[in-house]
């Protein structure tokens, strides 16, 4: 289907297609009241094309891998106060954007829908995995790895600099709950919502 886009896009305005070759860092977090959490900051790396398509528009497909990672807060196992827990998540991510070129293969501002397939919230150090999660009486930190592996989101930003070699500011935000799988899992609260946060800053080179 993106193919189908781009090649009519590139068809009717036959100026220019590129392969683009990214990479650069990722702030997560998610938003969520049901537990307390901190940004945290990892990689991101993908393979796009970018190509002309109606006037001012271009159109942009983007595969990517995405490494996440966050902290939680939890109760410390001596039981005395609280220290976070570090997670971190792989995920893969199928993006269609629309481009609206302000200054012509110079600086655009970007918008579209991002499928995010990511796997479990993995533990940094295991030996945090029986502390259990603050403001909670027998969640523990290996309770709430399962998180819903499918989830949609909504990406804005802008691109900026030379033809060939530009940066990237992105901003994403999941529209879908991500902590929804926990629900089943039988654990102390079945309502915990979550929506992702995610900031992608990186420099493209195209080709």
């Amino acid at each position: 289907m993106f193919s189908t886009v781009l090649v009519y896009g590139q068809y009717r305005d036959n100026e220019y297609s590129y392969l683009g070759v990214s990479g650069g860092v990722s702030l997560f977090d998610i938003n969520t009241s049901d537990l307390a959490t901190k940004q945290g900051t990892s990689f991101v790396g993908t393979l796009s094309n970018r190509g002309a398509f109606y006037n001012a528009f271009d159109l942009v497909w983007e595969i990517g891998f995405v490494q996440s990672k966050i902290d939680i807060l939890a109760n410390s196992a001596s039981g005395n106060g609280e220290e976070y827990v570090g997670y971190n998540m792989q995920s893969g991510q199928v993006k269609l954007l629309g481009s609206y070129n302000i200054i012509l293969e110079r600086l655009s501002l970007e918008f579209g829908p991002v499928l995010n397939l990511n796997g479990k919230l993995n533990l940094d150090e295991d030996d945090q995995k029986n502390l259990v999660i603050a403001g909670y009486n027998n969640m523990t930190a290996e309770d709430i790895r399962d998180i819903t592996n499918v989830n949609f989101r909504l990406q804005a930003g802008i691109t900026g600099g030379i033809r060939h070699v530009r940066l990237s500011a992105q901003y994403q935000y999941g529209v879908t709950n991500m902590l929804n799988n926990l629900n089943d899992d039988g654990l102390e609260v079945d309502n915990l919502k979550g929506n992702s946060s995610t900031i992608l800053l990186m420099a493209v080179v195209y080709f």
